[in-house]
This record gives C-alpha cells, structure tokens and sequence, in this order.
C-alpha cells in the first residue's frame, strides 16, 4: 500500500531528524570550545556549558542580552565590524577580550559564521569560541622576556666598548697601529 510506505518513510526521516538533533545537542553540551548563538539583533539566543564556563555566568545571566554587552570598548568596535561582515553573509576568524561575570577579562578566538533559513534568509550567526588567555598571557611572557634580553645585550655591548676603550688608552695607540 503506498499511504503506508509513505507514512512509514516519514516516520524514520522524523526518527532520524530525532536521533540527530539529539547528538548534535550532545556535542554542544559536552565539547570544550563554547558556542554561541546570536539573532539578526545580535542578541544571544543560545550558548553552551562551556561558554557559560568561560564567562564565569549561567546562561540565564548571557542569554538575551547583546553579545557587546561582554567585552569592553575596544571590543565593541570590533563587533561593530564583525556584526557588518556577519550582515554581509562572510564568516571570519578573528580575537576579541570579553569580560566576564566577576570583571576579569578573557581573551577568545571566535569563529563565527552567519545561520541560514532553507530559503537562504539570514536569520542569525553563531560562533565556536576559544579561550586564548592563557596563549596571549604566554605571548605577552615571550615578548617581555625577548625585550628583556635584548635589553641586556645592549647593556653588555656597551660595557664591552667602554672596557675595550679604557684597555687601548691603556696600552697606547702604538700598539694598535
């Protein structure tokens, strides 16, 4: 009977619609990079356990609030440029510090891309996001260090000169020619 095997065929494309919708839930719920979800307003809709983590706040103190509300000035602006891009239909990779719950800043990797209705209308964006403070903390470490360093060569340097300089007046200027 062809209502039946119509009726039966819609009924494992809903199962299977089930089944996926429950293990992509799962992989947001369990994986380690943070996700958030934004609207055309770019206010969030969505985040998962790992975003609320990094932001030190429950979803209740993220979700319906704008993404600009949790980064300082600096990174406004650059929402302000990536909420064009995002407009625009174009993903990007881009670093911005957010604040969190308690005032600590935190830098992230944010990978954002705009969502799609099945007509192609944009209906929002959303990013996987990835906690770099500790990268950016061993990058400032790197840098103080190197500056350091070549602080130190330059101070050596000039000893070496000096002392170079006070062993010809020394010795004579005979010697040297």
């Amino acid at each position: 009977n062809c209502h039946f095997y119509l009726a039966r065929e819609r009924e494992i494309t809903h199962r299977e619609m089930v089944e996926r919708e429950k293990r992509f839930r799962t992989i947001l719920t369990t994986c380690i990079e943070g996700f958030v979800s934004v609207d055309n307003d770019f206010i969030i809709t969505e985040v998962n356990p790992a975003f609320c983590r990094m932001l030190a706040m429950g979803p209740d103190r993220i979700m319906g609030r704008s993404l600009q509300e949790l980064t300082d000035d600096a990174g406004r602006e650059q929402l302000n440029h990536q909420i064009q891009l995002r407009r625009s239909g174009n993903s990007s990779v881009y670093e911005i510090r957010l604040v969190r719950g308690d005032g600590k800043p935190i830098d992230c990797l944010f990978s954002a891309s705009p969502i799609r209705d099945g007509s192609g209308r944009r209906t929002g964006s959303f990013a996987m996001v990835t906690d770099i403070t500790a990268r950016k903390q061993a990058e400032a470490e790197l840098q103080q260090a190197h500056a350091e360093l070549e602080q130190r060569v330059r101070d050596r340097t000039s000893e070496l000169a000096r002392a170079n300089s006070d062993l010809q007046i020394e010795i004579g200027p005979s010697q040297f020619g």
